[in-house]
């Protein structure tokens, strides 16, 4: 719509006013069926402009009459203040002609003066003289500690007295010494007072044991707090200067700080003795110290709720406590590490384990279950790290003391006869040895201590590893000492080990946390035990041997020949199986041992044969190798898979060819043969075996020996380590062999 083509409103004399008015009419009536609605619209703004303008009429009026009133008031007060400064001046008039009348007017007027000085000074000289009442009223109160507020605002009254009074005389030196003589006393009782107030402060837990005496506690806490406020309403007067505020009075300072300074002040003396008495008396400082944790309850519930929040005592006292006991303990065991330097036997001398053990499980069970009592949860450092160095030093106690048992079970063990169980040659050393392991488990899991159970299971992996090493020297080197019967019981015995310590690994993994598991490895321990057992079967087979090994040497000699050496030996290893091991020794290690047997027999043959100086007759010879193979296989074969005994006597099987065959060209094709499963067989061997053939020229030698170089070179890797086997253990060897 153009707002400039329409007929200006009547009334409306503004510009802006018409040209919002059309607006407003256009937007009531922009559709046509409004416009019958145009006389109800018209009629509705009618009455409402009359509304509007009666009530601005009204206001129009009041305010009127508000103005008329006010304007009669202000004339009323202009004739009253003209009338006031008439009198005024008659007033200062009769005064004058007053004074003129009365005789020697200025010397009453000094009189008066002198009599409203003298009737001050009196009053504050009867206030002064009240001063000794006060202090002694002062001193009887201070008697009781429920009247300590009362005392607390009397001194301050006194010495804001004694500091008017200092500032009044300042100029006369006289006076100022006879007030100074007056108030002599109050700095005295000053000082008694805060030291009364810091011994209640200091006694804080001790008093809230006993029954009445909170509210002096409390009182104790509200002087605290009002000193604080003091404190710190003259430190916000700017007018006064930081010289003059502090000398505001003497009990006006950091109190917040002097607080919490006696507070600590009071716990550290507590634990003064105990650092004195922990190295004599563990016992009895471990009994104050449970004392000390109970006091954390008389903290919570009523000192602490004695003060403001703001204080929070109970957490400031477990701080305190927390950080003393991990000073105490750590100082102990510090000390006592220092007596020690890592020797097993001053370790049992410095200190009982059995107190090391009540130690650890103070910690972890009754302090812990304190702390948690109380709502608190981890204490920042643990204390139980405070104790690291005890329990080192409880360690070593283990340490020796499984070391002495292992020696003597070993002794023991060697000097009993074995026990039958189940068919089986048996000791007691496993059940012993286990038996203390397991005693010194359960005694470092009473304590609930993780960390002190895997420094147990430490020592006992490292018991259990010196044990093994003490049985295998004594089987290495003592086995001729040792009865054959307990030297097949140490086989078995240690498969039994075995067996133990993986109980005791399942034990202690259901003791310990994933994290604590992490740290112990039992793996070498369990090896070891394996290991042992084949030390001990090696025993049994020196043992054998030593019997058989005239017998062995007779081999390639007339004898060998003339009598058949190989049933005496199958003879003398079937005695011993059947009757002295087969019965007694469990079934896998009877297999291996035969094994073993039959490995070493064969060792031992091809030592004889390929040492040379041999009297080799060939028609003869491979009979009788022959032979010796078939009751080698027949006899094993009982014991061992027959393709297990059969890849093991083909060694020798193929030596017999390489000295029977025609005119030595198989030689190499049996060489290769041997060296596919004997990586360690060399060019030095072939030459050992082939020099006892006569039939053989020195050139056919060379070529064949120049043969079996070239398969050894296409067989075993010169980048590789030397391959190790039967042959490398021979000692046959009069020159080096290698490079050739």
């Amino acid at each position: 719509m153009d707002v400039s083509s329409l007929v200006p409103l009547e009334g409306l004399d503004d510009a802006n006013a018409q040209l919002v008015a059309i607006k407003k009419i256009e937007a009531h009536f922009s559709m046509i069926d409004s416009l019958a609605t145009i006389t109800n619209h018209k009629q509705s703004l009618i009455q409402q402009k009359k509304t509007i303008e009666a009530q601005i009429k009204n206001e129009a009026n009041g305010e009127l009459e508000r103005a008329k009133k006010g304007l009669e008031i202000l004339t009323k007060s202009f004739g009253r203040i003209e009338n006031m400064g008439g009198s005024f001046d008659q007033t200062v008039s009769l005064c004058h002609e007053t004074s003129s009348l009365i005789g020697y007017y200025p010397m009453i007027k000094k009189v008066n003066t002198c009599r409203v000085n003298l009737m001050s000074i009196l009053k504050e000289v009867d206030r002064l003289l009240t001063i000794p009442e006060k202090a002694l009223e002062i001193e009887q109160l201070m008697e009781n500690d429920m009247n300590i507020l009362i005392v607390h605002k009397k001194l301050r009254e006194l010495e804001r007295l004694h500091k008017k009074a200092l500032k009044q005389f300042e100029s006369n030196d006289d006076e100022l010494e006879a007030i100074k003589e007056m108030f002599s006393t109050v700095p005295e009782l000053g000082y008694r007072f805060e030291n009364k107030l810091w011994d209640l402060v200091s006694n804080s837990v001790h008093m809230a044991k006993k029954d009445g005496n909170r509210p002096v506690i409390v009182k104790v806490a509200q002087i605290v707090e009002r000193e604080k406020i003091h404190e710190q309403k003259a430190k916000e007067r700017s007018k006064l200067s930081s010289s003059e505020s502090m000398e505001d009075d003497h009990l006006t300072g950091a109190y917040g700080d002097r607080f919490i300074e006696v507070l600590g002040q009071s716990i550290a003396s507590r634990f003064e003795p105990m650092f004195l008495t922990c190295q004599t008396d563990l016992v009895q400082t471990l009994r104050e110290v449970n004392k000390m944790v109970d006091e954390l309850d008389v903290v919570m519930d009523v000192v602490g709720e004695c003060y403001p929040p703001s204080y929070d005592l109970f957490n400031y006292y477990v701080k305190e406590y927390h950080s003393k006991f991990y000073s105490l303990f750590g100082s102990f065991s510090n000390l006592v590490e220092s007596g020690v330097s890592g020797d097993a036997y001053l370790a049992r001398q410095s200190i009982p384990s059995a107190h090391i053990l009540m130690l650890v499980e103070w910690v972890i069970k009754e302090y812990s279950r304190k702390l948690s009592r109380l709502g608190i949860q981890d204490m920042s450092p643990p204390l139980l790290e405070s104790l690291d160095p005890l329990i080192k030093i409880y360690k070593l106690h283990i340490k020796g003391l499984m070391r002495d048992w292992c020696d003597n079970i070993l002794v023991e063990d060697n000097q009993k006869k074995p026990q039958v169980i189940d068919q089986q040659y048996f000791t007691s050393a496993p059940v012993d040895l286990f038996e203390s392991v397991g005693s010194q488990l359960d005694i470092a899991q009473a304590t609930k201590c993780q960390k002190l159970v895997v420094g147990v299971m430490e020592e006992v992996i490292n018991a259990l590893a010196y044990f093994q090493q003490q049985n295998v020297k004594l089987l290495e080197e003592r086995n001729h000492e040792i009865k054959f019967e307990n030297v097949i019981a140490a086989v078995n015995n240690n498969s039994r080990n075995y067996d133990f310590t993986q109980d005791l690994v399942d034990k202690v993994s259901n003791l310990l946390s994933v994290e604590y598991m992490a740290q112990l490895n039992f793996d070498p321990v369990l090896d070891g035990f394996l290991g042992v057992s084949s030390v001990a079967i090696k025993s049994l087979a020196v043992v054998m041997f030593r019997d058989l090994e005239d017998t062995i040497k007779k081999f390639y000699t007339a004898e060998w020949y003339q009598e058949d050496q190989m049933q005496l030996i199958i003879n003398t290893i079937d005695d011993y199986f059947k009757n002295d091991i087969q019965k007694y020794i469990l079934e896998n290690y009877m297999k291996r041992l035969s094994l073993l047997c039959l490995d070493t027999l064969i060792e031992m043959i091809l030592t004889q044969l390929i040492s040379g100086g041999n009297k080799i007759d060939i028609n003869q010879f491979e009979k009788l190798m022959s032979s010796d193979c078939d009751k080698m296989l027949d006899f094993f074969k009982k014991y061992l898979r027959i393709s297990l005994a059969t890849s093991r006597i083909q060694v020798l099987e193929d030596f017999k060819n390489m000295l029977t065959c025609d005119g030595g060209d198989m030689i190499p094709v049996y060489f290769r043969s041997i060296i596919n499963t004997h990586k360690d067989v060399n060019d030095r061997v072939v030459e050992l075996v082939i020099q006892q053939r006569a039939d053989l020229s020195k050139q056919k030698i060379n070529e064949t020996l120049q043969s079996c170089r070239e398969t050894i070179a296409k067989v075993v890797d010169p980048n590789q380590p030397a391959p190790t086997g039967i042959f490398t253990k021979m000692n046959i060897y009069t020159k080096s062999w290698f490079g050739r």
